[in-house]
């Protein structure tokens, strides 16, 4: 059950670690990936065959798939580390799979990874969130709602 949400946060891992590197290659002149000075306000790029639109905001890129299920990936903070996730991001991303739930309901199944060592707390930033390569074995009597338990995803 928990191994269906770890693989869901690989997902959402894997194609946020694509967009941003997509965005640092298309544009290489950007000097300070903190401040995002140099990146232009709105622009689109081609991630994984699909076409996105991108605007900055403060210290972060909101990334929007410009067709089929317009999922929104905000990397709101921590674009130096694509590899980490919050509850607002978990919040979007799982809503544009038809699941949508608070960031409160998102932050308890967060605490339930780290029980079960699959997330962890990033040391530098609160409430921000990396996957675990290697968890302790999940116990099967662990209640956890995954997207197919739920039975509301949109495929």
């Amino acid at each position: 059950m928990l191994m269906k949400m770890k693989k869901q946060l690989k997902n959402l891992v894997r194609l946020q670690i694509s967009l941003v590197g997509v965005l640092k290659n298309q544009y290489p002149e950007v000097s300070d990936w903190e401040l995002l000075l140099e990146l232009p306000k709105r622009g689109t790029l081609n991630c994984n065959e699909e076409e996105w639109e991108f605007r900055r905001h403060g210290r972060g890129v909101c990334f929007q798939q410009r067709h089929g299920k317009r999922m929104v990936i905000d990397v709101h903070r921590g674009l130096n580390h694509p590899e980490d996730f919050d509850t607002w991001r978990l919040l979007q991303y799982f809503e544009a799979l038809g699941l949508p739930e608070s960031e409160d309901f998102w932050e308890k199944q967060l605490q339930e990874l780290i029980v079960v060592g699959a997330v962890s707390e990033h040391g530098n930033t609160p409430k921000l969130y990396t996957l675990n390569e290697r968890s302790k074995r999940i116990n099967q009597h662990n209640r956890f709602y995954t997207l197919h338990e739920l039975g509301r995803v949109r495929t």
